[in-house]
């Protein structure tokens, strides 16, 4: 058995993809093959596993002849049997905490710290994230968040181009305000209340809290002080090209946003005076 010893959480849209990586990459850090188990949403649920990991592991297996450790380095620090043993551990297991605990069995970690990322944890509610820290009372918590303008602006274009299959020229204004209509109905916890839960229960010995814009300005410094931060060698760089990967708020190709879906956005984010959600950095419609 095992116990992680740090859980990146986040906002979507937030760098949480960026964060796996660089932890993935660092030889003294190991994390499961699959990013974002979500164990802790709904400990009864086996939807996770059995829908969008069971294809990815699968063709994953095909990793060693395609892929390379700066590509994938989460696939390379463990054997080709120790991961096919981790595999039916995942998938065939009984859904409990000894369970989770199992997946970061020291024979799969071998003497490296290790941990996962699941962002959605995030916005837990109180009674979940107390039940995780009780049973990780030594977990650290990488917290990763965003301006709440541009995470929901990067969220709708996401949404636009990579599940919807659009082109920058197929998105019409009618289309965004639409789209941030729907999300109104579904508003996540900001910032300040997620910031908060997650501090009074890990406390600030265990809380690492990551600003997406520290990111984008100086990747290699945020990256140093998360390794220190987790104990181990701060040296270590991951490869230069993917320290500024899934960094930015939106692609070169990504359509111009019209000032009423900008209002609109920002008037989704309203705060009462002195109660701003961290901070909010409009992005000017392109000339």
């Amino acid at each position: 058995m095992g116990t992680p010893d740090f859980i990146g959480i986040g906002m979507e849209r937030a760098g949480s993809s960026w964060l796996f990586y660089m932890l993935a990459a660092h030889p003294q850090i190991w994390v499961p093959p699959i990013k974002e188990l979500h164990y802790f949403e709904d400990p009864g649920s086996n939807k996770w596993r059995y829908g969008p990991h069971l294809k990815s592991r699968a063709l994953a297996k095909l990793a060693p002849f395609f892929k390379t450790p700066e590509g994938r380095p989460q696939y390379f620090k463990n054997t080709y049997a120790e991961y096919l043993a981790w595999d039916a551990r995942y998938f065939l297991g009984a859904h409990s905490d000894e369970w989770y605990a199992s997946l970061f069995d020291k024979k799969f970690t071998k003497g490296r710290i290790c941990g996962e990322v699941t962002a959605a944890y995030a916005a837990m509610n109180e009674e979940r994230i107390a039940a995780l820290m009780k049973e990780h009372k030594s977990t650290k918590i990488i917290l990763s968040l965003r301006d709440p303008v541009e995470r929901t602006l990067s969220a709708m274009f996401h949404d636009f181009r990579s599940l919807r299959r659009l082109k920058p020229d197929q998105i019409t204004e009618s289309m965004m305000l639409e789209w941030l209509r729907d999300r109104a109905r579904k508003t996540p916890p900001a910032n300040r209340e997620i910031l908060a839960r997650w501090q009074k229960y890990a406390g600030a010995k265990n809380l690492i809290v990551i600003d997406f814009s520290d990111i984008a300005k100086n990747p290699e410094k945020l990256v140093s002080g998360l390794y220190t931060a987790l104990g181990i060698d701060a040296s270590f760089r991951p490869p230069p090209e993917k320290l500024h990967e899934k960094i930015f708020s939106f692609r070169d190709d990504a359509p111009a946003v019209p000032p009423s879906v900008l209002a609109a956005a920002q008037e989704f984010f309203a705060q009462p005076e002195g109660e701003n959600d961290l901070t909010v950095s409009p992005r000017a419609k392109k000339s």
